[in-house]
């Protein structure tokens, strides 16, 4: 009980907050229902707005000595240019000789770009060349990449800081 007294500003609070919620969901379904029922005078003016519209229609005056008009005549429009195409034999072929092509230039560049990156990669180089990259720190520390790369390796491969 003296959790009650002691929290009574919050509990009446919430109370509040809840009474609040319970009303405003009351009213907005009264409003859906209000929303759903007609009045007797909106429902007089439906009624009445369709017989206005009735008797302004703008029509003639149907005259009784007035012959009625023949249809339209149609005609067939002329017939359409006759136009001369190449057959599509001669497209397919010439279509297959040009992406026969194109697939053959590509295979030269794929196999270009491979040769390339075997001439580049480590692997393929001799164990001498290697050794004597490796030994010239000079020649590699000259790029920026390449002392990038070695600040990299330094703090990878050394003691932690908390270590040291």
């Amino acid at each position: 009980m003296s959790f009650v007294f002691d929290n009574l500003i919050w509990l009446l609070a919430a109370a509040a907050g809840l009474v609040q919620w319970w009303k405003a969901t009351q009213e907005a379904k009264e409003e859906k229902q209000r929303e759903r029922e007609f009045q007797p005078t909106e429902i007089e003016e439906f009624e009445v707005v369709p017989k206005r519209r009735l008797a302004r229609t703008i029509l003639p005056p149907r005259m009784p000595d007035m012959v009625p008009t023949p249809p339209p005549i149609l005609r067939r429009s002329a017939p359409e240019p006759f136009v001369v195409r190449t057959p599509a034999n001669e497209i397919d072929a010439r279509e297959l000789e040009a992406q026969t092509r194109l697939a053959e230039q590509l295979h030269q560049l794929n196999k270009e770009r491979r040769d390339k990156k075997r001439e580049e990669s480590p692997i393929s180089a001799s164990p001498k060349q290697l050794v004597a990259s490796s030994l010239s720190l000079q020649g590699e520390l000259r790029s920026r990449k390449e002392i990038r790369k070695a600040f990299v390796l330094k703090e990878i491969l050394e003691r932690p800081l908390g270590l040291r």
